[in-house]
């Protein structure tokens, strides 16, 4: 997206974030606040912006905290639900936008979830993307998650969350990006199955610097923008999700 949109704003947590802005040149249509994932930035919707700016939606489109221009914690406390779903509100406030339609994916699916529970007068709309509504959950364990999906599906799928737990899996993921990007984005997708979802496996893949044939979207630019992105700003901050 073109540069000269974006804006920054620090938010009542002492956070600068960087976003995209469209107003809206139609008064009959919403403003679309778009939350990306992980490993991403405002760029991932730049075909989403393209479609709706011109038939006069409003747009806001932040990197997230950790993420391209925003600031980048690297303490995980910064990244608690409630903080992040402030964060949003705080750049409506300065935008001027009373209502939105809040869309997620991925990881901002959750952070979607946190406006609606916490903010709902500020939501038209809901949509998710990737994952869906992601319940508050304060005791929220994650060894008891993967015993009940192990028990209910035959298999693992969150496996590598335990890797971007460890100490020091930011700069092993850094030494070897091309093949951790090969992983997250791979084809055949069905890759994960064996190599995302069970424990020790991301890890071991990405150690060895394996890599898998990219899809047919993953071009050599768009790997270029995602490497030099990530690459940037290290990958302490994002792995605190």
């Amino acid at each position: 997206m073109d540069p000269s949109t974006y804006k920054t704003h620090t938010t009542t947590r002492g956070y600068t974030y960087a976003y995209h802005r469209t107003p809206a040149q139609d008064a009959r249509k919403p403003t679309l606040v778009l939350l990306h994932g992980f490993p991403s930035s405002a760029w991932d919707w730049q075909h989403v912006v393209a479609h709706f700016a011109p038939l006069g939606y409003g747009l806001v489109v932040p990197d997230m905290l950790g993420y391209g221009r925003t600031d980048r914690p690297t303490d995980p406390a910064a990244y608690v639900g409630s903080g992040l779903a402030q964060d949003v509100v705080d750049i409506l406030d300065a935008e001027g936008v009373q209502q939105a339609v809040v869309v997620g994916h991925d990881w901002g699916s959750r952070v979607a979830s946190r406006i609606a529970n916490l903010h709902p007068q500020r939501v038209r709309a809901l949509a998710f993307l990737a994952v869906g509504y992601v319940p508050p959950n304060p005791t929220f364990d994650p060894v008891k998650l993967a015993a009940f999906v192990k028990a209910a599906y035959g298999r693992e799928f969150f496996g590598y969350w335990g890797f971007f737990a460890q100490p020091g899996a930011d700069k092993v993921i850094e030494k070897n990006i091309d093949s951790f990007l090969s992983l997250f984005f791979p084809h055949p997708p069905e890759l994960w199955i064996d190599h995302v979802g069970p424990a020790g496996k991301a890890k071991e893949w990405v150690e060895s610097n394996r890599q898998s044939d990219p899809p047919a979207y993953f071009t050599p630019e768009v790997k270029e923008h995602y490497k030099q992105a990530l690459l940037a700003g290290g990958l302490a901050a994002p792995l605190c999700y």
